[in-house]
């Protein structure tokens, strides 16, 4: 099994108007749908007091960007997803980036020249605490084929994995869950890149990573 590419990535703020606002301005993403979390769905991303929680999910090249709103999150810190890079002719480039409503790191990539016209994921950093723990995680997934040393892997589609370092791991989150990027969904590619579906592989499922990153193989 081989991960990529990137299908959805969950992110909680503390006040979904003004994530909202700041993706459709900002960002420049559409708006294909607004709503409350479903209990399965909140008990399958590991945070019960999501239950019911105001939604809303964005078209971001060929996956979906969700914004669940939770008042009581708690900032992230320390390991775990960190930042997103966008890529295409409709990013706007800002050379530092840009952080958004749960503390997320938004960075932008120089467009490719056979780049489409809609927005894409280019890539996503995770700090991580034990680089050596994170690469062999990766590695069993199918990602990473090449030394522990490496800093990047490949996705299916060409996405980058990036990993970051960093001092800490979070510690317990309440009901509210953490602020920030809580969990990336990833399709799943055979070893010659054919698509695996439920049908081929009932085993979806949301999984920890090995610094507390949220992963969801779909």
């Amino acid at each position: 099994m081989r991960l990529g590419p990137i299908a959805g990535v969950t992110i909680v703020v503390p006040d979904l108007g003004a994530a909202m606002e700041f993706y459709c301005a900002r960002l420049r993403l559409v708006l294909i749908e607004r709503g409350q979390i479903p209990a399965a769905r909140a008990l399958a991303l590991g945070v019960k007091g999501w239950v019911g929680a105001s939604f809303a999910s964005f078209a971001i090249g060929g996956a979906i960007l969700q914004l669940i709103e939770s008042a009581h999150a708690l900032a992230r810190g320390g390991s775990g997803w960190t930042a997103l890079s966008l890529a295409g002719s409709a990013v706007r480039i800002e050379p530092e980036g840009c952080f958004g409503p749960g503390g997320e790191h938004w960075q932008f990539a120089t467009a490719r020249q056979d780049s489409a016209a809609t927005t894409e994921i280019h890539s996503l950093t995770v700090a991580v605490v034990d680089s050596i723990a994170a690469h062999a995680f990766y590695r069993g997934l199918g990602l990473l084929d090449a030394s522990p040393d490496v800093a990047i892997g490949r996705l299916q589609g060409g996405q980058l994995l990036r990993f970051e370092p960093t001092p800490s791991v979070p510690g317990d989150a309440p009901d509210g869950g953490r602020l920030g990027i809580h969990l990336v969904s990833f399709a799943r590619s055979d070893a010659s890149g054919r698509r695996l579906r439920g049908m081929d592989d009932p085993t979806a499922r949301v999984l920890g990573g090995a610094q507390g990153e949220g992963l969801e193989l779909v």
